[in-house]
């Protein structure tokens, strides 16, 4: 990897101050294996491809808004490290699905749990934003007690394993909302409950958003990183 790229990690996430010689070594050896991944190709998501002007400009909406969510200098080290390829999704985006989180019930009465669920496992939040807002409304319409609905469900869930919560009999009514005996169809669900501007307005006045629309939009606390 360019040394340059190493010599602005270093000095952006202060890795020799929060890891060891044989943690950075790793740190730099996995995180190069991804910066050489699509390097003349634009991401999927219409990201820059992975250079190092992209990489500051990536790596400081990532760190805004893991800072915004709670995340501490050694937390977002942690994200980048266990996930490099969020570097290159629309930060926008994960916001929304932080916010449309924020409709889950145990969201209100457990004021760390989505911050606490992306740390333990930062690729969930790769989810579809669509695919999380349409089970939250699906599961709800379908009589589920949303009270019970986990980050599992919601969002690390498979779609057949999301699927299987609303098996004919427990939850019967789901399959009249799909127009369907024996199928869950993602796409079909997505389209029932698309996700809009004004929707996600709406949630940013939800009590477990208020925190992090505050930090993320510029009136909260700054942490620089």
């Amino acid at each position: 990897m360019d040394i340059e790229v190493v010599k602005y990690l270093n000095e952006k996430l202060k890795l020799d101050e929060y890891l060891g010689e044989k943690e950075f070594d790793l740190f730099m050896t996995r995180f190069a294996k991804y910066f050489k991944g699509n390097s003349s190709k634009r991401s999927a998501s219409g990201v820059g491809g992975r250079t190092l002007e992209t990489l500051k400009k990536n790596l400081d909406d990532l760190s805004k808004f893991l800072t915004a969510i709670g995340c501490g200098i050694a937390d977002i080290i942690y994200v980048i490290d266990e996930a490099p390829d969020l570097l290159n999704v629309d930060i926008n985006k994960l916001y929304d699905k932080y916010l449309v989180l924020g409709m889950l019930p145990i969201c209100e009465e457990v004021t760390d749990y989505r911050l606490e669920h992306i740390l333990a496992k930062p690729e969930d939040i790769r989810t579809g934003l669509e695919t999380i807002y349409a089970r939250i409304m699906f599961a709800t319409e379908a009589g589920y007690p949303m009270e019970k609905a986990t980050w599992n469900m919601i969002v690390h869930a498979t779609n057949s394993e999301f699927a299987a919560v609303f098996v004919k009999g427990a939850y019967s009514k789901s399959y009249k909302i799909l127009d369907s005996k024996n199928a869950y169809n993602e796409e079909a669900v997505k389209k029932l409950y698309p996700i809009t501007e004004a929707k996600i307005e709406e949630l940013k006045g939800l009590k477990a958003n208020k925190e992090v629309v505050e930090n993320y939009e510029g009136k909260g606390p700054r942490v620089t990183v």
